[in-house]
């Protein structure tokens, strides 16, 4: 939308992730090393759901925080279809999401991913066109020296 995220960019090597806001030229970044949630349950589940012509299978990460006395339920669901390989090394640190246990369990990049807290919240990415291409490294350039940390 107008006003969200233009761009979220992930760097292996500084293990950041960099947002460029629509309604901003200010460049946020968060570490991804973990997150403040507990996992207890990993489900995976082949499904029938279609995306752009592909059959997905999901996975569903099922944790917890806690934060003032409250709990937070969270489920973190990917589908994916294999055909999109992704070396799950370049996300081998990225523990924010869980991310890093999803790729090295899939090896795929996700067509849909669906963040639900307390089934009050749901936040949602779906591809909705996917167009094979080189993409050359410079895309991905970002002046750090302009950026301020989220938390």
């Amino acid at each position: 939308n107008k006003d969200g995220i233009k761009s979220l960019t992930y760097n292996p090597h500084s293990n950041k992730a960099y947002i460029k806001n629509n309604n901003s030229d200010t460049l946020l970044w968060y570490f991804c090393h973990s997150t403040p949630r507990k996992l207890f349950n990993v489900k995976e589940d082949t499904i029938s759901t279609n995306i752009l012509g592909y059959k997905c299978n999901k996975v569903v990460f099922e944790s917890a925080f806690q934060r003032d006395n409250l709990n937070y339920n969270i489920s973190t669901s990917f589908l994916y279809n294999k055909s999109y390989y992704i070396d799950p090394e370049l996300y081998e640190n990225h523990g924010e999401g869980f991310l890093n246990m999803y790729f090295n369990k899939t090896s795929s990049m996700y067509l849909e991913y669906i963040y639900t807290e307390h089934e009050t919240f749901e936040r949602r990415q779906k591809a909705i066109k996917i167009i094979p291409k080189e993409i050359d490294i410079k895309e991905f350039y970002i002046d750090t020296s302009l950026s301020i940390p989220i938390f």
